[in-house]
């Protein structure tokens, strides 16, 4: 047990050795990849939260492997049994950081308030202070799951030093390590997290391209960008970029020398994150490289169905512990820059408010929504459109975030604003209520089509209709629409 105290006291000293390191790592990020500071808001807490949990795997680990590795038990046949017993000792701290930081129900230990991102993300260290102090609490507690972890870790005589055949596996500088550990991953979770924070929103651009092909990617990205940003992941070229200002480029020309000018409008392409040049080519950032960041985000990508919005990895996962043991930041879940083609990525640049979505400019852009709640009748029927032409209408609008209809109010006249197929979509104004016109955006007619699809579908058949307020030139007007 003395030994098992022991190593919890090397590392808890070691958090606290490397604090002024920390916070000059941090403060430095902060000034080379996001120059414009980011503005605090509600997601710093759970920024940190994640960075805690998942970071004690990739610093605690490695230094608990490492002195485990030393001990005789662990010589030859049995070493990669150190990973395992270490496993068994994060697994407690694990299990307490959910009780000790918030929200747990039993919260001990609360960031304070901060008025810089890097200085609120370095209190990351008394984070893992306090779990590591808790931990050792409970592992010596006395209660059946302690002492079973207790018993998995010390039973065969692992933690007595004996006598062994060959020199350890292991010399080094133990505390350097742990402090070059803490960096790195304290930086691979802060950075993307940080270009986010300060409105670069950074993307991982899919060419869609194998890494041998000469790059085709001119149409997005310049040949500087394509050189400092490129990273092939099993054979697959991404390219690391963010949308840099407006989506389109207006000047006025003079065109024939001669008359007024004329508004001529160009595409913008995707630029390099602020801060590449620390991490590109031959360079790395605290042991963070462009790869790192690539490789770490495709993988979560890929691990999610290729699918962004992954949640945070589990860190009782087995793979992810054994990777976090060996320091490798790119475990799934661990880095999560959102992962587009360049033609999704352009489409919500150029349509889609910054940051109107999660993942954005990833995301699907969400539509217009220009009416409230509707009411639903069922009107399915054998003469009824199909199901899979009204949601092929649901694809040709959801890419655009500017997709609207404007709808003549006199006559209260029909009108179809949407159809595919056998699908048809329409509506009319139900009174005459002070407006010339009224306006249904495509976010309400996505909408009304699930909605009505999930309640009425029948043998591949959907008809509905229902009624609504939509916003007129003057005041809300009733609506009627329909699915015929």
């Amino acid at each position: 047990m003395a030994e098992i105290h022991g190593m919890y006291k090397r590392y808890y000293d070691g958090l606290f050795n490397s604090l002024s390191i920390v916070g000059t790592a941090l403060d430095d990020m902060e000034n080379k990849f996001a120059p414009i500071p980011p503005e605090e808001d509600n997601t710093w807490l759970n920024i940190l939260i994640d960075m805690i949990t998942l970071g004690a795997l990739g610093t605690a680990g490695p230094l608990f492997n490492t002195m485990l590795k030393n001990h005789a038990w662990f010589a030859g046949s049995a070493l990669d049994n150190a990973k395992d017993t270490t496993m068994t000792l994060l697994g407690q701290g694990t299990t307490t950081a959910k009780d000790v930081l918030p929200p747990g129900d039993k919260a001990k230990w609360t960031p304070e308030g901060q008025d810089e991102f890097s200085a609120y993300l370095g209190q990351v260290v008394y984070g893992w202070s306090n779990i590591t102090s808790q931990a050792l609490d409970d592992l010596f507690s006395g209660t059946n799951e302690s002492m079973n972890a207790l018993w998995e870790v010390m039973s065969d005589g692992k933690l007595i030093e004996g006598k062994r055949d060959n020199d350890p596996s292991y010399i080094g500088n133990v505390q350097n390590e742990l402090i070059a550990n803490i960096n790195k991953c304290v930086i691979g979770f802060a950075l993307p997290a940080l270009w986010r924070q300060a409105g670069s929103y950074t993307f991982i651009l899919d060419s869609g391209q194998s890494c041998d092909d000469n790059p085709n990617i001119g149409e997005y990205l310049e040949d500087d960008t394509i050189d400092a940003t490129g990273v092939c992941v099993d054979n697959r070229q991404y390219y690391l970029v963010y949308p840099d200002g407006d989506a389109t480029d207006c000047t006025c020309k003079i065109i024939n020398d001669s008359g007024p000018c004329q508004t001529v409008c160009k595409d913008v392409k995707f630029s390099a994150p602020k801060g590449i040049e620390n991490i590109s080519g031959d360079n790395s950032y605290f042991g963070i490289t462009t790869n790192d960041l690539v490789k770490g985000s495709v993988r979560t990508w890929i691990a999610n169905g290729r699918e962004n919005g992954a949640r945070i990895a589990d860190p009782t996962n087995h793979g992810t512990m054994s990777d976090l043991i060996d320091v490798d930041v790119t475990t799934p879940g661990f880095m999560r820059i959102p992962v587009c083609s360049p033609a999704r990525a352009f489409q919500s640049w150029d349509t889609a408010d910054k940051n109107s979505s999660p993942n954005w400019p990833c995301d699907i852009p969400p539509g217009k929504d220009e009416c409230g709640d509707s009411t639903f009748v069922d009107q399915t029927s054998d003469a009824s459109p199909k199901v899979e032409d009204c949601r092929q209408i649901i694809k040709n609008i959801e890419g655009d975030a500017t997709t609207a209809w404007t709808t003549q109010v006199v006559g209260h006249n029909q009108r179809e604003i949407a159809s595919h197929a056998s699908c048809h979509f329409g509506v009319e104004a139900t009174k005459t209520n002070g407006n010339v016109n009224f306006k249904v955006g495509g976010q309400d007619v996505i909408d009304i089509i699930n909605d009505a699809i999930a309640k009425f579908a029948r043998d591949g058949l959907i008809g509905a209709k229902g009624n609504m307020d939509c916003n007129g030139n003057v005041k809300s007007e009733p609506v009627l629409w329909g699915i015929y």
